[in-house]
């Protein structure tokens, strides 16, 4: 079975259709999205969706199913209006099974999200943290989503082109 080159909130979360722009919905605030790794692989960067507005920065990492993180961008500035920003990392294993991608955002800038009610996000397993700084925590502390809110980011197994 090949896997595929992206694995994205826009592909694993396809019940819920559209997107629209909104602002993030609070600073400092943390998405985590659950995906499934079918086989073992590489990622080689990363990457989120950029509105018409641009501000603050962000932050991309990877916990495991338990919570614990096992890496992460780093505070990277928001950069390119209505675009896919991508975002190198150093290559990380990553080995099939269950993980949360999450994404923090420093300030509330326009982000596309999948459309969709609080209640469809809630069933695909989305949760959220108001960590209270800009930081991606050790340990996350997983809460109730609290806005129907699945911002576009993922992770890119192919790297530049």
């Amino acid at each position: 079975m090949a896997m595929l080159p992206i694995i994205s909130t826009t592909r694993e979360m396809s019940i819920v259709g559209g997107a629209t722009l909104s602002s993030w919905p609070a600073a400092d605030r943390i998405i985590y999205c659950p995906i499934r790794i079918r086989e073992d692989c590489t990622v080689k960067r990363v990457f989120w969706a950029n509105g018409s507005s641009v501000s603050g920065n962000l932050n991309l990492g990877l916990y495991d199913s338990a919570g614990t993180k096992l890496w992460e961008t780093g505070s990277t500035a928001q950069s390119g209006a209505n675009q896919a920003q991508f975002v190198d990392i150093a290559d990380q294993s990553v080995d099939a099974g269950l993980y949360y991608i999450a994404l923090q955002c420093s300030a509330t800038p326009s982000i596309p999200r999948m459309t969709g009610s609080l209640w469809e996000i809630l069933g695909l397993g989305v949760l959220q943290e108001n960590a209270g700084s800009f930081a991606l925590p050790a340990t996350a502390t997983f809460a109730k989503l609290a806005n129907a809110y699945l911002p576009a980011f993922g992770l890119d197994l192919r790297g530049a082109p």
